[in-house]
């Protein structure tokens, strides 16, 4: 058990740094493929390149998913009888997870008719 509680941290601390290490790697890709294609970066953000437009779209339906979830939740805990935790965090990433799709769905919609 001693080992299990020392690997958590250490391994929780190689993960952050490896998605640090691969996130820069790819921005540095991007950023590259940019140049090489001759497009000015801030032009292309302007253009909704990463849609950080959509980003009020994507947060609002997540918000409107994990509450959706934590109501089921509290229903299937009360009427259902389902222990507090499974109910509420198995609700919680099964509606977040809908409302992220939903948005996902709405933006690729969105781009299909620019």
């Amino acid at each position: 058990m001693q080992i299990l509680a020392l690997s958590v941290p250490i391994l929780a601390v190689i993960g952050i740094v490896l998605v640090i290490i691969f996130l820069r790697k790819y921005t540095n890709n991007e950023r590259m493929a940019l140049i090489e294609k001759g497009i000015n970066r801030s032009e292309w953000l302007a253009s909704g390149g990463l849609g950080q437009n959509n980003l009020a779209l994507r947060l609002g339906f997540l918000f409107v998913g994990v509450g959706c979830g934590i109501l089921v939740g509290e229903l299937l805990r009360e009427f259902a009888g389902f222990r507090p935790p499974v109910a509420y965090l198995s609700m919680l990433f099964l509606f977040g997870g809908i409302g992220l799709f939903v948005s996902y769905l709405i933006e690729e919609k969105k781009n299909k008719e620019k």
